[in-house]
């Protein structure tokens, strides 16, 4: 059986940082994704009148069980798919855009090597990653 879990290697820079402007920090038991974001704080006006409109840093994790399937050993974005009930050894990769590789169950029950491009699949609003037009959102985490 393949590891369930895997620290994601940063590679000089974020793997996704031009995509959705978050840091990845890890995937765990293939599924669970934790990422460091950027989020925008509300301009506030300080004691000596200059606005501050820096960055908050939000830490947050999003189960991507939520948002891919297994369709017969390739996945594919599916809502409350749980692809890990049937992948492995998934890692994020990046090619352009983060891709998520995994080891999937085929139909005849061999496992198979699929890759998914999360391009269009997870999008980030203030810092909180989401899939599904934000109806599954990132749950705030304490550390990464």
């Amino acid at each position: 059986m393949r590891s369930l879990f895997l620290i994601l290697a940063f590679l000089g820079h974020s793997l996704v940082s031009a995509w959705l402007g978050c840091d990845v920090c890890v995937l765990s038991h293939n599924h669970v994704l934790r990422v460091i974001c950027k989020a925008p704080r509300i301009a506030t006006t300080t004691i000596v009148g200059a606005r501050d409109t820096s960055s908050a840093v939000v830490v947050s994790q999003l189960d991507l069980g939520h948002c891919l399937v297994n369709n017969g050993g390739k996945l594919e974005s599916g809502e409350n798919g749980n692809y890990h009930d049937s992948c492995d050894s998934c890692l994020i990769s990046w090619n352009e855009t983060a891709n998520l590789d995994c080891f999937c169950k085929h139909r005849n029950l061999t496992w198979v090597q699929t890759s998914l491009s999360l391009e269009g699949i997870l999008d980030s609003t203030n810092g909180y990653i989401s899939c599904f037009g934000n109806k599954y959102r990132s749950e705030l985490h304490d550390s990464c």
